[in-house]
């Protein structure tokens, strides 16, 4: 089964876990940059995961916004669990870029992308933690939040993605009406 058509089937059949998610105002944050160390450790979070595309840059770019630089150095500082990237986009350069900026940053590749939760699955494995310790970060629907409800561990829906229009605009475009479809399709009213 394809990614889309394994998405579709997945987000009706749990329709209800992604509306009921998005009544609880706490998982949706604005951008990354709200997430603090306090939060994570009172939640009992052993490894942060954050998507790439949308949370820490916008669509294409190969290193993240500068607050978000500032924002990571500062978490990586203080968080003790692991952080890892979790991107259907995780690119050479990208990996790279963190190994030189953040090298203590793992990046979880040669999975299956999101929404499958394969990456998710390998994360806990990897870090030898219970599934429900492991938070997602992403900003779609049909991709991140559908894997963590798959998986069973948590997520932080970011409400106010990162995009630039004039660094790529036909992307930018494309998920930008994706993330309007979803919205409309299982949160309503929000």
């Amino acid at each position: 089964m394809n990614r889309m058509s394994y998405a579709i089937k997945h987000a009706f059949r749990f329709r209800k876990s992604i509306k009921d998610f998005f009544l609880k105002r706490d998982n949706v944050v604005n951008t990354v940059t709200e997430l603090a160390v306090e939060n994570l450790d009172s939640s009992n979070i052993k490894v942060l995961a954050l998507d790439f595309d949308g949370v820490l840059a916008s669509h294409g770019k190969l290193e993240i916004r500068d607050d978000v630089y500032k924002w990571l150095t500062n978490i990586s500082k203080q968080y003790g669990g692991k952080i890892v990237i979790l991107s259907n986009k995780p690119s050479i350069e990208r990996s790279l870029y963190f190994n030189r900026n953040f090298p203590k940053i793992d990046f979880i590749c040669k999975v299956a992308k999101k929404p499958y939760p394969d990456g998710l699955l390998v994360i806990k494995e990897n870090y030898k933690v219970k599934i429900e310790e492991v938070l997602l970060v992403d900003d779609r629907i049909l991709t991140g939040l559908l894997a963590t409800i798959l998986a069973g561990c948590k997520c932080k829906y970011v409400n106010k993605p990162f995009v630039d229009y004039s660094n790529n605009i036909m992307a930018e475009c494309f998920f930008s009406l994706l993330r309007f479809i979803e919205r409309s399709l299982f949160i309503r009213n929000y």
